[in-house]
């Protein structure tokens, strides 16, 4: 079964005067904007792709510690000179915003291709601060990478008449969210979500319903990130080669020649991570939630790590302190946090029954 390397192959020598573009360009496009953009220098915007080949990845290699989809990507990368639909394309405009104490965290790109523009935002990378926020996403309103991505599509629709808004994980949350916050939104053609978070209820209004027809989710079969929230949602599935929390990976989704390779539904395991976390979503308070993402941070924090690659290491290693952590957590935090575990196990239950 072919991978997004081998569709870029196929398809790299059809221009897109031949063959306009399609969902399966937009998973190529979320996944480029993986590249590290942030290391160009001096002049790039209105370069082409295969102009601005050799000025990121400088030393023509990854750090040993490079994860699995990110070799997928520096070859992807490497090999694109050659295929002409992709290296044609313009790099518009890049954003890169680090963690900052507010922790907002924020990289997206705008290619340019004839007629149209593709605004593309980046998901989670490993970095502790970026998946904190993602955290956040989950349960809060205005987030501050979230009046960026409104900020930064407000924009390019200034520039541009028409415009595809998409993302990865943490950035299709931020693509839906742009778009449904956004002005001209008459410009938008289509919105796509690839195994993101949606919008909690909260973050709908008024202008939701102007663009949700237009919104296009796509999650892998075992997908968890994709499902945790998203009221109102329609979504295709897309087999993966992969397992479990890999399936997040674009690189693991099958294709099949030009098109991706759907299936019927969900695994069963993903129906009632689904579920079960949209019931506890609807049930819990506010306070509730912000409270267990405080604590998931301080247990997180009490280990030290940095990057999420390592992260289980050094639970082992810090387990002493993870311990005193949860010694040391208020009364009330302790109570909220049973009271919670009851619930999500109680609605977990639920669903399985429902669903078998």
């Amino acid at each position: 079964m072919d991978r997004i390397q081998d569709y870029v192959r196929w398809r790299g020598d059809l221009g897109w005067d031949i063959v306009p573009i399609t969902t399966e360009d937009i998973v190529v496009m979320c996944s480029l904007t993986y590249n590290p953009f942030e290391e160009l220098k001096g002049d790039f915007k209105g370069k082409t792709l295969g102009e601005l080949n050799n000025r990121i990845y400088v030393n023509g290699k990854l750090p040993r510690t490079a994860a699995g989809w990110q070799k997928k990507l520096f070859k992807m990368w490497k090999e694109l000179p050659l295929y002409p639909r992709f290296a044609d394309v313009k790099l518009a405009d890049f954003l890169f915003v680090p963690s900052t104490d507010e922790d907002e965290q924020i990289a997206v790109a705008t290619y340019e291709l004839p007629g149209c523009a593709v605004v593309a935002f980046r998901g989670t990378d490993t970095t502790m601060a970026d998946w904190k926020e993602s955290l956040e996403i989950a349960h809060q309103g205005l987030l501050p990478a979230r009046k960026s991505a409104v900020d930064y599509l407000n924009a390019t629709l200034e520039r541009y008449d028409r415009v595809y808004v998409c993302g990865h994980s943490k950035g299709g949350s931020l693509a839906l969210y742009s778009s449904a916050h956004c002005n001209n939104q008459d410009k938008i053609v289509k919105i796509y979500n690839l195994d993101g978070p949606g919008l909690d209820k909260d973050s709908y209004d008024d202008n939701w319903t102007d663009i949700e027809e237009r919104v296009h989710t796509i999650v892998p079969e075992g997908s968890t990130f994709g499902v945790i929230i998203g009221y109102g949602a329609n979504y295709a599935v897309v087999s993966s080669t992969s397992k479990g929390f890999n399936q997040h990976d674009t690189f693991t989704w099958k294709f099949d020649g030009p098109h991706l390779n759907y299936v019927e539904k969900l695994s069963a395991k993903s129906r009632v991570v689904g579920k079960t976390f949209h019931k506890f979503m609807e049930e819990s308070s506010e306070e509730d939630r912000r409270t267990l993402v405080d604590t998931v941070q301080r247990l997180a924090d009490a280990t030290e790590a940095d990057d999420t690659t390592n992260i289980v290491a050094k639970i082992a290693a810090s387990a002493p302190k993870v311990v005193r952590e949860v010694k040391n957590m208020d009364e009330s935090d302790k109570k909220t946090l049973k009271k919670l575990g009851k619930q999500f196990v109680s609605h977990g239950i639920e669903t399985i029954k429902k669903d078998t």
